[in-house]
């Protein structure tokens, strides 16, 4: 009888505990799967981003976007070409 009784208890213990693992591991698996769905999100957006930048960056090496560029970024001209300056306020 007394046997009975400590078996029940310890069997009750256990299954106390297993569920309160099982909350526990319920719990993570929720966090991990809220972070998966995050890291995917940051995943899409920096696919894109390169995406974009290989664009970029093939559309950088045709003849046209370089002199662009070099007359833009770096001020670089043809010979010929007329420069204007404006000063502002000037008259």
């Amino acid at each position: 009888m007394q046997k009975d009784i400590i078996l029940r208890i310890v069997v009750t213990a256990l299954m106390l505990y297993g569920l309160c693992s099982l909350a526990s591991v319920r719990g993570e698996l929720r966090r991990t799967e809220q972070l998966a769905r995050e890291l995917e999100t940051q995943y899409t957006a920096l696919e894109a981003e390169r995406s974009d930048l290989e664009d970029r960056l093939e559309a950088a090496k045709s003849p046209e976007e370089m002199e662009r560029l070099a007359r833009r970024r770096l001020g670089l001209v043809f010979p010929g070409d007329r420069l204007f300056y404006f000063v502002p306020g000037g008259e």
